[in-house]
């Protein structure tokens, strides 16, 4: 080949090719060298565009010398405009004209010998910057409306604490027997829900409450609107409610022990044992009093308040249980119900 036509096939490479002695002396450059780094054909030193110490360029260019394989290496260069850039190099022995030199290759390091594969995993790590933008946007969103949930609980549970005083206040004011009744029964009630509606504000989770504090808050509480006649002993086991089953077993609970209030209460060691367990299959509630028990005419004042818990047992899917067993003994079983 002669070496008109051997430079004109280097100048045709896209790379930057140097043949240099062993010292790094500059014999050729192609043209992608010189527009790179505007190195002269001949003349130069390949040590000029590298970064200082120059003992690892030299020592690779003498490994080259002995051999006529291709050897690895790697080098920092710098560009015409003063920019490093890192290349990988690829150098061996050769000869032009019967004169020994190294040819090496100048390859960016950034340039990736399966494109179809760097494209494919740009795409990948584009993808996974945007889903992760996506992501951080939705935590900041689910973020804000927990904030508000918890606002909204602790609004409500003020506004619920507002109206019982309202009620009560009614009540200690209206002069009839009867709707002095139905005023206690609604505060009792809203005393329950406010009970519960705090345990969601102060709850750690958002759409659970612990099974145990709860039974034990609104016993508690409906204990607060019934005074010392009745002893209430609590058993819960612990576990997770949804705040869909809170509410209604609430009011049920709250229900159970008013009545048990009324029938067991006053009496000389008047008590009830409240119990909510666990098992596979669900949740069972037990409220036990030790009072005279059902009475066997359904229209009876102890059945009266029954209407309110049968209909909340319904909305839970739950089976109710009366039972007459040296006392009241009510059953309740729910399933437990998915988290949405």
């Amino acid at each position: 080949m002669g070496q008109d036509l051997a430079d004109a096939v280097l100048d045709a490479l896209d790379e930057p090719v140097f043949l240099v002695d062993h010292n790094g002396e500059i014999a050729f450059s192609n043209r992608a060298a010189e527009s790179l780094f505007g190195s002269a054909r001949r003349g130069g030193t390949l040590l000029d565009l590298v970064e200082q110490p120059h003992e690892a360029l030299i020592h690779y260019l003498r490994r080259c010398s002995g051999t006529a394989q291709t050897l690895p290496g790697a080098a920092t260069l710098r560009d015409v405009s003063g920019e490093l850039i890192r290349f990988r190099l690829r150098g061996a022995r050769t000869r032009m004209e019967g004169t020994p030199y190294i040819f090496v290759r100048c390859l960016h390091s950034q340039r990736d010998q399966f494109p179809a594969l760097a494209a494919k995993i740009r795409e990948l790590n584009a993808e996974i910057h945007q889903r992760r933008r996506i992501q951080a946007t939705l935590e900041e969103s689910l973020r804000n409306n927990e904030v508000l949930l918890r606002e909204l609980h602790h609004r409500v549970k003020n506004n619920l604490q507002m109206l019982i005083g309202l009620m009560a206040a009614a009540q200690r004011e209206t002069s009839s027997d009867e709707a002095r009744s139905i005023l206690e029964e609604v505060v009792q009630r809203i005393t329950a829900i406010g009970s519960f509606q705090r345990l969601m504000h102060e709850s750690q989770e958002i759409r659970t409450i612990s099974s145990a504090p709860f039974v034990q808050a609104i016993c508690d509480a409906t204990a607060t609107t019934i005074g010392d006649r009745l002893r209430i002993e609590v058993r819960a086991d612990d576990g997770e409610l949804s705040h869909e089953v809170g509410m209604p077993l609430a009011l049920i609970l709250n229900e159970l022990l008013t009545n048990a209030a009324k029938h067991a209460g006053g009496r000389i060691g008047g008590s009830v044992r409240v119990g909510l367990f666990s098992d596979n299959q669900g949740w069972e509630l037990v409220v036990h009093d030790n009072g005279p028990g059902l009475p066997p005419d359904p229209r009876n004042r102890r059945s009266s308040g029954l209407g309110l818990v049968k209909g909340l047992c319904r909305q839970l899917g739950a089976s109710l249980k009366l039972e007459n067993a040296n006392g009241a003994r009510f059953v309740i079983r729910f399933g437990r119900q998915e988290q949405t």
